[in-house]
């Protein structure tokens, strides 16, 4: 947070986000696993995105993160790392990796 205090960002952000095209349909193209990650007591983005996402994209899953906002703390750091190695050992070896 120290590094990261910039409040003109805060106002390019929010105007990339109000003029960015929705990514629905490109999500039911992806052919990857999906961990979707959310906070239930998020005052940013609403608690209901998550599930707009995980139906959008197939085969994905939800962490809902209890008593949580827009953040990650220290204390979902565990969770949120299982869920992405349950994820990974789902694929086949190969699987996702871009070619040069």
């Amino acid at each position: 947070m120290d590094r990261s205090f910039y409040p003109e960002g805060t106002v390019r952000q929010f105007l990339a986000i109000a003029r960015a095209e929705s990514r629905r349909e490109a999500l039911g193209r992806v052919q990857l696993p999906v961990l979707v990650i959310h906070g239930d007591c998020d005052p940013l983005v609403p608690f209901a995105n998550a599930s707009l996402i995980a139906a959008s994209a197939p085969g994905s899953e939800t962490l809902v993160m209890k008593d949580v906002g827009h953040e990650m703390p220290p204390r979902e750091w565990a969770n949120i790392a299982d869920g992405i190695a349950r994820l990974a050992a789902k694929l086949e070896p190969g699987v996702g990796v871009a070619e040069r």
